[in-house]
């Protein structure tokens, strides 16, 4: 947990980095507004859907947008100075896997946000009784949501810090 934690501080002292953390967890934090404005028919607009969510909407949005702009931050992290550490041989496969499986849970905890969920599930063609299925529980939706976006970080957290092994470089 030391490790990850120094990681962390290590990525974000970088002021490339802290921007970048800063301007993606502002794009996801758009998107979690955006979203319901697009795909909702009618009239909608930005204003109209900030009034209708709830102060834990807000903090459940504030706290994914976030972890997914750190997320991102650490998966640009580590493509950036892989390359430095490894062979170009060498796997990534398992970073790949657990920052694309952080993004998924990502989109899927709009879940924890009913404003949110109605016009996404509308997005991908599921009906009325599928929301009204993730609503009712939807904050079981949120805590995995918020436990598979963690353990993304911890694995790219974990990547990072990881040197090759002899193995997976190549011998010229």
């Amino acid at each position: 947990m030391k490790q990850i934690i120094h990681t962390l501080i290590r990525v974000i002292q970088t002021r490339s980095y802290t921007l970048l953390l800063i301007l993606t967890s502002l794009v996801f934090y758009g998107l979690f507004v955006g979203i319901p404005v697009l795909t909702t028919e009618g009239y909608n607009s930005v204003s109209l859907q900030l009034s209708i969510y709830r102060p834990q909407d807000f903090v459940t949005m504030g706290i994914l947008a976030l972890l997914m702009g750190l997320n991102i931050t650490l998966i640009v992290y580590f493509m950036r100075n892989r390359k430095k550490q490894c062979s170009v041989s060498s796997s990534t496969a398992g970073g790949t896997a657990a920052s694309a499986s952080g993004i998924l849970a990502g989109i899927a905890s709009t879940a924890a946000c009913s404003s949110c969920l109605a016009p996404l599930f509308a997005l991908f063609g599921l009906g009325f009784g599928s929301v009204l299925f993730v609503l009712q529980y939807r904050w079981y939706f949120f805590a995995i949501s918020l436990i598979v976006i963690l353990a993304s970080i911890i694995f790219t957290t974990r990547n990072i810090n990881r040197q090759c092994n002899d193995h997976t470089k190549i011998v010229t």
